[in-house]
């Protein structure tokens, strides 16, 4: 994985590449279908060198827009959805980051230790069935 301010990239085998760009997220639309030349395209392949040497010569295959999955209000889900169901919901946005404590957690959980530190983050906050406003976009430590 590389890391940049303006652009994420990570390897996907057969010599691919898949792009992102946090501050065009916000813009693209999953239902429309973005051109290999266009402006999303021409953007980001045009960002490619600050994060990677030798990017010369690179061409876009495709564009793929995709939202990822994010509980309505942008902070881990982590529990049993209500006292009598028996199945447990773990549901982040920060999974890379957050899967060795979750994993940690979880278990404990299922084996019956509850965890102060997940009490937060419980599903039955979405119980009232009030709309929740949408977290702001996601933003680097260095930006404002």
């Amino acid at each position: 994985m590389l890391t940049g301010p303006r652009l994420n990239v990570r390897p996907d085998g057969g010599g691919r590449l898949p792009l992102q760009a946090l501050d065009l997220d916000a813009s693209a639309d999953p239902a429309t279908a973005y051109p290999p030349d266009g402006e999303i395209a021409t953007s980001m392949l045009a960002r490619l060198p600050e994060v990677l040497n030798a990017a010369e010569g690179t061409v876009v295959e495709k564009v793929r827009v995709g939202q990822r999955a994010m509980p309505g209000d942008g902070f881990t889900v982590a529990g049993f959805p209500a006292t009598d169901v028996p199945f447990y919901v773990v549901a982040t946005h920060s999974g890379i980051t957050l899967a060795p404590l979750l994993g940690r957690l979880v278990a404990d959980e299922l084996y019956g230790r509850e965890s102060p530190l997940l009490k937060d983050f419980r599903p039955g906050r979405f119980a009232s069935g009030e709309i929740l406003s949408p977290p702001l976009p996601a933003r680097r430590p260095d930006e404002q």
